[in-house]
Parts: C-alpha cells; sequence; structure tokens
C-alpha cells in the first residue's frame, strides 16, 4: 500500500464514504457498517500525517453530504451551508485518521486503540457545546439489529460503535496481514453480543403496569399555518383524529410539537381545546408556540415591572386535564443553534449571508414532570433533545416512567430525516429501559417499548391518521443508567494511558 497513489487513496476513502451513507436511512444497508470503514483504513496505511488527515476529511465530508443532504428541505439553507456542516463533521474522522497513521503497526493496537479513539471523538461531538450534533453516529447503522442493540443497556451507543469500529480493523488485519485468527475472536465476540441480545429480548421483562398512549399525526403543512383559515383547518382535523383516538380510552393524547400557535395567548383556541378535554374526558398533552410578556426595564428597588413590555417566544408542551387544570408547560431547553436561537449572543455578530433568519427562541429553565396520576409520570422533549442522552436519563432518575417526544420535521418534506430522527429515541429507550413515544406532526410518529421494539408506528410520512398501544412499565432500569457514559471515560483514560507508555518507550534509553 506504499506505493498506491494518493488519487486511489482518495478513491478509497470517497468509496468508504458512500458506504457509510448507504448504511443509513433511506438505504438503509447497516449489514455494510460491519466492513465500510476497510477502504479508509486500508488508505490511510503508510501515508503522513497530513495525507491521512486529507483522507479523513475527505471521507467525512462525502458521507456527511450525502447523509444530510434532506437538510436543503429547509428554507434559508444553501450549498456552502451544507459545505460548512460537511466540513466541520469531517473534522472528526480527520483527527481519527491521523491518529490510525501515527499507530504502530502492531495489531493490538489497531483492533483496541483505533475503536477506543473513535469512541472519544463521537463523545466530544456529542459534548462540544452548541457544536454538539451526534445524528447519524456510526452506532445508527445497527438501529434495525435488535439484539445488538441491547448491548447500550450496558454501554450506551458508545459500546456498538466500538464493536463496529473493531469489526472492521480486524476485517483489514485479516485482508492486509492474512490473520484470521484476530477476525475469529472480533466475530466471536460480536456473536456472543448477538446472542445474549437475542435472549434478553425474548425475556420480557416484569411490567409494574399498563398505559395505553394515543399519538395524532395531523400533518400539518407549512402553508396551513400562514393563515386564519388554514390554521381553523388544521384544528379541525386535530380535533377530528382526537376524538377518533378517544375511542380507544387511552389514559393520555399525545400531539405533536407546535400543534397549536399562541397558546394560551389565543383564548378563543385555548377555550376550544378545555372543551374539547372536557368531552373526551382523557388528558392531552400538546405542542405549542408560546409567548410571554416581559418586561425590558424592571424596576430594581421594587422587581416590579415598569417601562416598555416585550416579548419572550417558547416552544413549550402543555398537559391540560379535563377538570380544565393547565399544567405548568415544559419549556424546551435544547435549542436548535442557528434556527432557533444565535450562539454567543450578544458577543457575536453573525454576517447575515450565513444567517438570513434566526427565530430567538428563549430556552426553557429547568424540565418539567408531567404527573397524570401516581403511577404515571411523564418527561416531555421537543424535537432534537432525544439526541443528548446525558439530557434524557436525568429525566428518569428524576421519576419519569415514560418519555413523550414531541416533534415536528415538516421541513424536511419526504426524506430519510424523520426516520434518521426517530433512531436516537430507541436508542434512549434502550439505555434507559423506558418506553419512548414520538408524536410528530408528519411522521413518522412511533412508540417504542423498553427494549427499543417498535410497538406502533405509522410510517408514511404526511399521514393523517392516530395510533395507539399498550405500553409496558417496568422499574428496572439498566448499568448505563446507574453509570452514564463509563465507556466513554475508559477509553479516554485508555487513550491516555498508551500515549504515556509510547512516549516512555520512545526517551527509553537503548
Amino acid at each position: 500500500m506504499t506505493s498506491l497513489p494518493f488519487f486511489w487513496r482518495t478513491a478509497l476513502a470517497g468509496l468508504s464514504g458512500f458506504l457509510f451513507f448507504l448504511c443509513l436511512p433511506a438505504p438503509n444497508q447497516g449489514w455494510l457498517a460491519w466492513i465500510a470503514l476497510v477502504p479508509l483504513v486500508w488508505a490511510c496505511q503508510g501515508t503522513t500525517l497530513r495525507q491521512a488527515m486529507i483522507l479523513g476529511l475527505l471521507y467525512g465530508i462525502i458521507s456527511h453530504f450525502l447523509i444530510f443532504f434532506w437538510i436543503f428541505h429547509v428554507p434559508q439553507f444553501h450549498w456552502y451551508h451544507a459545505c460548512i456542516l460537511a466540513f466541520y463533521l469531517g473534522l472528526y474522522p480527520a483527527v481519527w485518521c491521523g491518529a490510525l497513521a501515527l499507530l504502530p503497526k502492531i495489531q493490538f493496537y489497531q483492533l483496541l486503540i483505533a475503536p477506543a479513539f473513535w469512541v472519544i471523538l463521537d463523545y466530544f461531538r456529542a459534548h462540544a457545546g452548541f457544536l454538539a450534533f451526534s445524528w447519524g453516529s456510526m452506532a445508527y447503522t445497527q438501529h434495525e439489529n435488535l439484539p445488538i442493540l441491547q448491548i447500550m443497556s450496558l454501554t450506551g451507543e458508545y459500546g456498538l460503535t466500538f464493536l463496529l469500529i473493531a469489526i472492521n480493523m480486524a476485517a483489514y488485519i485479516f485482508l492486509s496481514k492474512k490473520c484470521i485468527k484476530v477476525l475469529a475472536v472480533t466475530l466471536a465476540v460480536a456473536m456472543g453480543i448477538w446472542v445474549w441480545g437475542f435472549f434478553s429480548l425474548t425475556h420480557t421483562p416484569v411490567a409494574s403496569q399498563t398505559v395505553n398512549i394515543a399519538l395524532v399525526q395531523p400533518s400539518i403543512l407549512l402553508e396551513e399555518r400562514k393563515t386564519e383559515a388554514g390554521l381553523e383547518h388544521s384544528l379541525q382535523r386535530l380535533e377530528h383524529l382526537t376524538q377518533s383516538a378517544a375511542q380507544q380510552h387511552p389514559d393520555c393524547i399525545v400531539w405533536p410539537e407546535t400543534a397549536l400557535r399562541d397558546f394560551p395567548k389565543n383564548t378563543d383556541q385555548a377555550n376550544r381545546i378545555k372543551k374539547l378535554v372536557k368531552q373526551i374526558q382523557i388528558p392531552i398533552i400538546f405542542g405549542a408556540s408560546e409567548y410571554e410578556k416581559y418586561a425590558l426595564s424592571p424596576d430594581l428597588q421594587t422587581n416590579q415591572p415598569v417601562g416598555i413590555y416585550g416579548t419572550l417566544a417558547y416552544n413549550s408542551a402543555f398537559l391540560l386535564f379535563p377538570n380544565g387544570t393547565l399544567e405548568k408547560p415544559y419549556r424546551k431547553q435544547r435549542l436548535v443553534p442557528f434556527a432557533e436561537y444565535l450562539p454567543w449572543q450578544p458577543w457575536c455578530k453573525w454576517p447575515h449571508w450565513l444567517i438570513e433568519k434566526s427565530y430567538h427562541i428563549t430556552p426553557g429553565s429547568e424540565p418539567e414532570l408531567m404527573i397524570l396520576d401516581s403511577e404515571l409520570v411523564v418527561a416531555p422533549i421537543i424535537c432534537w433533545e432525544n439526541l443528548f442522552a446525558d439530557f434524557i436519563y436525568p429525566l428518569v432518575k428524576d421519576g419519569a416512567n415514560i418519555i413523550v417526544q414531541l416533534t415536528n420535521n415538516n421541513h424536511f418534506g419526504f426524506s430519510a430525516a424523520s426516520r434518521q430522527h426517530n433512531i436516537a429515541s430507541q436508542f434512549r429507550a434502550i439505555e434507559n429501559r423506558t418506553p419512548i413515544v414520538v408524536a410528530s406532526n408528519t411522521g413518522p410518529s412511533i412508540i417504542f417499548d423498553s427494549q427499543g421494539r417498535t410497538l406502533a408506528v405509522l410510517d408514511e410520512l404526511f399521514q393523517e391518521n392516530f395510533i395507539h398501544a399498550l405500553i409496558p412499565l417496568e422499574d428496572k432500569r439498566t448499568f448505563y443508567f446507574n453509570h452514564p457514559d463509563w465507556l466513554a471515560w475508559v477509553c479516554i483514560f485508555w487513550i491516555f494511558l498508551n500515549l504515556i507508555l509510547m512516549i516512555v518507550r520512545h526517551y527509553k534509553p537503548r
């Protein structure tokens, strides 16, 4: 491989990027993930640090540009935004490939250090401040492989990522050095994990209770939100679907993110919703855009508002009971940067060509658990908050026994975005052994049990309908729930320790 022209190395890196794209929805060929990185690893052998990082960057740009091609559906999103996003996400595999070029050509290092370093980079990518974005990680490729997904109850998605990278490295070692032993051992470990996961799925956990949850998918179009007639039509559709769902006698009905506008400021709309809930005698959790007045110049002596009033905008979730009680809303905390808010305000002035429009949503200050009865405690989350594992498990620790996700992926049309988005909810369910229901405006609305199995789904996008399912709730929690992200920290320690040992060996007198 040392004599391979750099052009052909770039072709191999591009091939890996394309193979990884095929692993995710919509191609959804997850089996390719076990070998997708072999061409990239092969291309990096015998290169300089700079060349390896260029190859990794090329892989990252190609794969992420293809995976997130649906983002062009978003208004004001241009080709240069896609280039910036793909370049940023490509930096992580670039660093990994650079490390790969520096690793000693020893099977031990290639088989264990390379996966550990990938896990570390995934961890940093998920905790990079306003740039945090774990969507489309290596683990996403296995969302249909339920037995192998059960490893997440022990390790989170980092354990599955480690396994996938290790198999890729073992395949490379076999092809390049004809060493069947390394590949056989690695495959045996993977098969053992699969068998364990298979039998754990056949074991039905003891449910503390079963709840019936219904999800309404109204498919409210963007154009409908721009006119009074459209808003009225969408509200009528919500009422009709809710009355149909109520015939299944659910314990709760859920509407998607921003199903209502200007709630509860719009009193006529609020009264209609209260009338509906009273009529069906079933509580409803619903998403709404919420506006709240605030004083721009409060009197610091009396803390009373004086002067001009402004408006705070929230992306909120409400719980309304049949007796008319409206619980304190949950206000979305993890906002989407450059869409719902601008980072580093007011210190940073972003150029207009980069950010044409931002909605300036105000983040909520704390989570809100919604207690429907003494045994049913709901933790609402909104939109992409399902991506963040460290955001979800504290909700379960606080007492939630079911997660309700409200989302609206209307902007992404008939693309693969919504299906990719739902994968993260499946992961959070397995990690915490807590069911997650996803009420989506345009679909797919889906109900996951505590082991990531699909209990009900409206798979067709922009379908006006509802689903419901009996969801078993269990009290047992996972090792990952009690020790979140432990594997990432073990990998950090492992890499740090080996780095010290390599430095010591390098400077040790001979």
